[in-house]
């Protein structure tokens, strides 16, 4: 999970210094690694979090945050991935209004780590999706790819500390990045 906002600020920064001489993508360039910055420092935190958590020690900051900037601030940071992974990153945000309360620091670590999973186990040209659909008192947020799949033991387990379901493919985690996205769930109700 760590090495995503990682690559996108070392992608960035590559891409800034090809285009020196034109202020208009520089600037952009700069806002994204300024993002991913921040994307980087909240993941470090997690572990903090997660013991806060267990021990009910941890307080949303809740406020009104528009969530379709929201996801769009986090899909930023994971474009330049995509393309150098050679992977599809599509959104559908099917709706106009979606002003809500909720922590905006705790919604982008769940953003993060959903997208760091997808993107871990979908392999190169495959597509990851994300979308915004509004729902009766809700917003619901999809994040679906077409990577290797999860067996039924890991299904089961899939919110346990720690736990990686089959690393035989490869690709490896620390365990945390689902642990945490159900809590934040879990904290905004």
């Amino acid at each position: 999970e760590i090495r995503t906002p990682l690559n996108a600020i070392i992608g960035m920064s590559e891409l800034a210094r090809q285009t020196l001489d034109n202020k208009e993508k520089l600037a952009g360039y700069i806002d994204k690694i300024h993002y991913s910055s921040f994307q980087l420092k909240n993941l470090i935190d997690d572990i903090l979090d997660l013991s806060r958590m267990a021990e009910g020690r941890l307080d949303l900051n809740n406020q009104k945050i528009d969530l379709r900037q929201c996801v769009q601030d986090c899909l930023d940071a994971y474009r330049v991935q995509a393309e150098m992974e050679h992977k599809s990153l599509q959104a559908s945000m099917e709706l106009e209004n979606a002003w809500v309360m909720a922590d905006p620091v705790r919604i982008g670590q769940l953003l993060n780590n959903l997208l760091s999973n997808a993107f871990k186990f979908t392999p190169e040209g495959g597509e990851i999706r994300v979308g915004l659909q509004k729902e009766p008192g809700q917003i619901r947020v999809t994040i679906s790819d077409s990577g290797i799949g999860m067996s039924e033991e890991t299904i089961e387990r899939i919110f346990e500390k720690f736990y990686q379901g089959d690393a035989s493919h490869g690709t490896h985690g620390n365990g945390l990045g689902l642990t945490l996205a159900k809590r934040i769930v879990d904290l905004h109700g």
